[in-house]
């Protein structure tokens, strides 16, 4: 699943940018607890699965969409991704952010955690570091382990630091420490 570049700098090797990765592992584990909780529309959740995997974005956005539109979390968190990261529709951080939050607003961990990077880079939304903070904590208290991460980052270093240090020490934990991530 290769991104179509690097989103706001966070370059890494192969030109993927970290949020892109990060994003697309969330995919990956949203997919499958998705499958494994046995959700609403398990078949065509899964068809969708599939045809994602084998990169058949259009397939897969043709499934999701009537799931999402009847307001499957799940699904609403994909096609978010599938909107971010530009797979099988035109890259649209905005109509990302939109599936992102019908998501989290349904508790979606996962998506509330990917809405949170969306504030936090201002893509598709201002940029504000308090509604960012305000979504990882969200996700956070849900178990996300990518939220906790960050929130243990925020609270260790205190109110002093300045918001944009502490998201970079967040990206620099997930370059050093990957394992926490999968």
């Amino acid at each position: 699943m290769a991104a179509n570049g690097a989103i706001r700098g966070r370059e890494s090797r192969g030109g993927r940018s970290t949020l892109s990765r990060i994003i697309r592992g969330a995919l990956i584990t949203w997919l499958a607890m998705a499958a494994l909780a046995g959700a609403t529309g398990a078949e065509p959740f899964g068809d969708a699965e599939t045809a994602y995997r084998r990169g058949d974005y259009a397939t897969a956005r043709w499934l999701l969409r009537p799931l999402a539109d009847q307001g499957h979390a799940a699904a609403q968190a994909g096609l978010g991704v599938m909107y971010g990261l530009g797979q099988g529709v035109p890259r649209d951080y905005a109509e990302a952010v939109r599936w992102y939050r019908k998501a989290a607003d349904q508790g979606h961990a996962e998506a509330q955690s990917n809405l949170a990077f969306m504030y936090e880079s201002g893509q598709g939304v201002p940029q504000d570091y308090v509604e960012a903070v305000r979504w990882f904590r969200t996700a956070a208290d849900q178990g996300d382990q990518r939220s906790m991460l960050f929130i243990v980052e925020v609270e260790g270093h205190g109110s002093n630091v300045p918001a944009r240090n502490l998201f970079g020490t967040y990206f620099d934990s997930v370059r050093t420490q990957p394992h926490l991530f999968h």
